[in-house]
């Protein structure tokens, strides 16, 4: 942009943006010495990081400000009121390994979502509440939070409504006797570790006979069908594009009243809690204390299910190419600062 009126320190007069059709494409050109100055490294090929370096790249994990989630849809005719018992929530997330799934399928490369605010970078927005985790991985206690409740158990089968009513120890209102704990879950495909999250998380719900039955589909789609669905029968049940929500410029203050108010126009899976709903407006003004309130109470509520933060990439730049780090948690790049060394 030659009437560039910014700040410039950078000396690139061109930047040329290559598209490929997966992960593997592109790691392969990476290897091959095709000309990529800035690329990434795909995290099943982390074990590869060491020969990238050796191939001249500065290789850095890029974590993003961000949070990771489940959909989940509270409109659904059939899913929607089982959703709407907390403790199906709380089940359900205590069946969901974040730490494994950073460690396994991640290499190591994502952080965890507690709640609504994100953990990293650390800031001072974080509440010590939000700092740990309120359901850690726990089958166990997943079972017995939904025998509790009324529910037939039925491990690597489908646990079924045994006690339906209102009360205390029954599945909750809305649910019919018979009712069973089986949800469609749409992802996006692409990722071999969003793939292999999902098929944990399919393997890891049947052990409290929870069953998924899996749409795979393409990202643009997950995207797409991320909306708001009510009264058919074709609604999803669960939307899960492993990815969130980035508190980008125009929400750079952790404040999720537009994913969580009750009709909110990010509000897909139709969230509606009154409390939550007075807690966010008291955002604007309350200060500290009102976002503790407001992360603190949601990190329980579980209006969506909590998903590992994937760092956006494992960027490996020409170590030729100096400007690009330190890199920016809001996803921003900024060439205009790049110049090349001999």
């Amino acid at each position: 942009n030659m009437k560039f009126s910014g700040t410039a320190t950078g000396s690139i007069h061109a930047l040329h943006v290559i598209s490929y059709t997966s992960d593997t494409a592109e790691f392969d050109q990476l290897l091959s010495a095709g000309g990529i100055t800035y690329g990434y490294v795909p995290y099943n090929d982390a074990a590869e990081i060491s020969r990238v370096k050796s191939d001249g790249y500065a290789v850095q994990a890029w974590p993003s400000w961000g949070i990771t989630y489940i959909t989940l849809n509270f409109a659904a005719p059939q899913a929607g009121p089982i959703f709407k018992q907390l403790y199906v929530r709380q089940a359900m997330q205590h069946l969901i390994n974040q730490a494994g799934y950073i460690s396994s399928f991640l290499e190591g490369y994502a952080n965890p979502t507690y709640g609504p605010v994100p953990l990293v970078p650390k800031s001072k927005f974080v509440s010590p509440q939000e700092q740990q985790n309120p359901y850690p991985y726990n089958p166990a206690e997943a079972m017995a939070l939904l025998k509790s409740h009324g529910w037939h158990i039925v491990a690597n089968g489908t646990s079924t409504c045994a006690r339906a009513g209102s009360g205390p120890t029954d599945c909750g209102p809305g649910i019919s006797a018979g009712a069973k704990l089986s949800f469609s879950l749409e992802y996006a495909t692409g990722t071999q570790a969003g793939t292999e999250e999902d098929a944990a998380l399919q393997s890891s719900f049947a052990q409290a006979g929870i069953k998924l039955t899996e749409n795979p589909t393409s990202f643009d789609n997950a995207i797409d069908d991320d909306v708001p669905c009510s009264g058919k029968s074709s609604c999803w049940d669960m939307n899960y594009y492993n990815q969130g929500w980035f508190f980008d410029p125009g929400y750079n203050d952790p404040d999720g009243t537009v994913l969580f108010r009750t009709g909110a126009i990010d509000n897909s899976g139709a969230y509606n809690d009154t409390t939550a709903n007075s807690l966010m407006d008291a955002l604007p003004s309350g200060g500290y204390p009102a976002l503790y309130s407001y992360q603190n109470y949601l990190a329980k509520q579980l209006p969506m299910l909590w998903m590992p933060e994937f760092d956006s990439q494992i960027s490996a730049v020409s170590s030729k190419l100096k400007g690009a780090y330190p890199q920016d948690p809001l996803n921003n790049i900024y060439p205009e600062d790049w110049y090349f060394t001999k």
